[in-house]
């Protein structure tokens, strides 16, 4: 009666520990990314959002959705900012984020800083909101205390930190499928029209956070398949039934992309008020240049002098601009090689380095517990009953069977892809990871005791070694999680940097790994930091990122590249840099092998003192 009594209590107040959780994880993302330099993509985004909500203008960066931009920009449109509409990247060049995004920040007048920090905050808060979804789906799948489990492993992420706490895609796009997929699954369990209309509004706020997520498109569809097969037990489209329950899930689907439509056209429509016909159409023009489908370009153009259709010749460029770039690939460094073609077993390698080692255990873990589990029910009720029982226990499990399948589908496609862009290209996957984890561990604790003998001693014996052993397994559960924790709290505030035990640690990441999986750009500020403590005169600079040198250091800094030889004196050379210039011999560091670094800021800027 008093266990009952302090269980209810503990349901009761498990959304009170949640909150907590997330508050927690709130401070722990305010105060780590304190210290950073605006990232690679964060310059960009934050004077893109600016100029959405400003200026109702979507020149810059439409290769990406406006939503998580304009999240961004909020708490900017309360402050006395000066926006450099005169300027050449605004005025005559096309998409010019990369020259604006500077130019806004740090040479129009601005507090740079100031405004990265308010940038930071919705982008922030949205990361808060997306632990608690998770909290929640978990809560209705396993219970109070497996949601909170599930929350410790979103909250204290590594990677759901380093990315969650900055001005770029990677956590919103992961946010937007888990909605998704999660109001999606709701309305397959229970098709109402409240839960097509959320489905729809859903998949709507998906599409306007990142294009990748088109790739619902295609996942969406084939998990209706499998529901209908399992329910129907037949894949006979000419049966009636069959061919009924098809049709009405084909309209269901098109009326989740018809909300989506209508949605999107107000939202794009606000975007593009102030962006001149003329001008939309001399961009798309240039921007699809190299496109293999010249009639796409033709049509887009033809679009947007049309008041309805020109907010939809946006979205569309956008999805295009993704294609396009995913065709073309990027150049990274990876263990020791540097290619602009991808490796297979790229994705699969940075996952191992870059995520704790308990959630890599606990994974492991999941899956033999899995199997033991799949064994038993042979060994107890025979092969052909498990296989009979099978689509029943689909369908049961059909909130679980549906991520499983949506991390199979999401790695196949990134590892045969070509753009190796780092851990956060995977992200979308992690949270259906920590809830299936989840899972595994609540059905491995929750065991039946196997009573053999009649006899009471022998049965009492049997139950304590069953308690004993559920003790065992608890406890290596809480060790597991704590290691993970301990991992989170050790790389405070270097999040980007952070690599598990298997790597060497964040010290010898760059030996892997560089761009997102390491140095970003975040530790400009604090090479400034070092340069005023050591009271450094004059020091040579190749950064990385999407910061501003001159800014920070001023006329102590000289701007430095690879091409440029060996030197000698104070030289600061962000790690990708480093690494990357090994692909060309004439143009490479690989002479600073020969010294070792004074100091590595943040582990992302080696910083050398080289004497005559």
């Amino acid at each position: 009666m008093c266990y009952t009594v302090i269980y209810m209590k503990f349901l009761k107040n498990s959304t009170a520990i949640a909150l907590f959780m997330l508050a927690v994880m709130g401070l722990v993302a305010f105060g780590s990314v304190r210290g950073d330099s605006v990232t690679m993509d964060e310059s960009p985004h934050i004077v893109s959002g600016y100029s959405y909500l400003k200026l109702q203008d979507m020149r810059l960066n439409p290769e990406h959705p406006p939503l998580i931009k304009d999240i961004a920009a909020i708490p900017l449109l309360f402050q006395n900012i000066n926006f450099p509409t005169d300027h050449t990247a605004w005025r005559d060049m096309v998409n010019a984020q990369w020259d604006l995004g500077p130019q806004f920040l740090y040479r129009s007048g601005n507090d740079a800083d100031k405004l990265i920090a308010f940038g930071r905050i919705g982008p922030i808060l949205l990361t808060l909101l997306f632990g608690w979804f998770v909290f929640k789906w978990a809560r209705e799948l396993f219970g109070a205390k497996w949601a909170l489990f599930t929350l410790a492993l979103f909250a204290f992420s590594p990677t759901i930190m380093a990315h969650g706490r900055l001005v770029t895609t990677d956590v919103p796009a992961a946010f937007a499928f888990f909605i998704a997929i999660y109001y999606y699954v709701k309305l397959l369990k229970n098709p109402s029209g409240k839960n097509l209309i959320i489905a729809g509004v859903a998949f709507a706020i998906a599409q306007l956070l990142k294009f990748s997520l088109v790739l619902l498109l295609g996942f969406l569809p084939a998990i209706t398949a499998i529901w209908l097969i399992l329910q129907l037990r037949s894949i006979n489209i000419f049966r009636k039934d069959v061919f009924k329950a098809i049709l009405s899930w084909k309209f269901r689907f098109l009326a989740i992309l018809a909300i989506t439509a209508l949605i999107i056209l107000p939202v794009y429509q606000f975007h593009v008020l102030n962006y001149p016909p003329e001008k939309q159409a001399a961009d798309i023009q240039h921007i699809l240049q190299n496109n293999k489908f010249p009639a796409l370009t033709d049509a887009l153009v033809w679009m947007t002098d049309k008041p309805v259709l020109r907010a939809y010749a946006q979205y569309l460029l956008g999805v295009a601009m993704v294609f396009m770039r995913v065709a073309g690939g990027n150049t990274t460094y990876f263990l020791g090689e540097v290619s602009n073609q991808a490796w297979l077993h790229y994705f699969p390698v940075v996952f191992l380095l870059k995520v704790p080692a308990a959630f890599l255990l606990f994974i492991l873990l999941s899956f033999a517990a899995f199997k033991l589990r799949i064994y038993r029910t042979f060994r107890s009720i025979g092969l052909k009953n498990t296989f009979g029982s099978m689509p029943q226990k689909i369908l049961d499990n059909f909130d679980e069977v549906a991520m499983l399948l949506f991390i199979i589908f999401y790695w196949v496609i990134s590892v045969t892809g070509n753009l190796n862009i780092g851990v956060r290209h995977v992200l979308p996957t992690f949270p259906f990871m920590y809830l299936l984890i989840a899972g595994q561990m609540k059905r491995w604790l929750q065991g039946a005791p196997e009573i053999k003998n009649i006899y009471p001693l022998t049965a009492v014996i049997q139950l304590i070694k069953f308690y004993v052993k559920n003790a065992g397994k608890t406890m290596l559960i809480i060790v597991l999680l704590l290691w993970y924790i301990v991992s989170f709290l050790g790389i405070y505030p270097h999040y980007i940097a952070y690599f598990n035990e298997f790597a060497g640690g964040p010290a010898n990441g760059y030996k892997s790994v560089v761009d997102s999986n390491l140095d970003w750009g975040q530790d400009l500020r604090r090479l400034k930091k070092f340069v005023e403590e050591k009271n450094i005169e004059h020091i040579k600079v190749d950064y990385f990122g999407g910061s501003d040198v001159e800014y920070y250091l001023g006329n102590r800094a000289e701007i430095w590249h690879a091409d440029n030889g060996e030197t000698t004196g104070w030289l600061a050379v962000s790690a990708t840099f480093m690494q990357t210039s090994r692909a060309y011999p004439h143009a490479s560091y690989a002479w600073l092998d020969e010294y070792e670094p004074v100091a590595k800021i943040g582990y992302s800027i080696f910083v050398y003192n080289i004497e005559n």
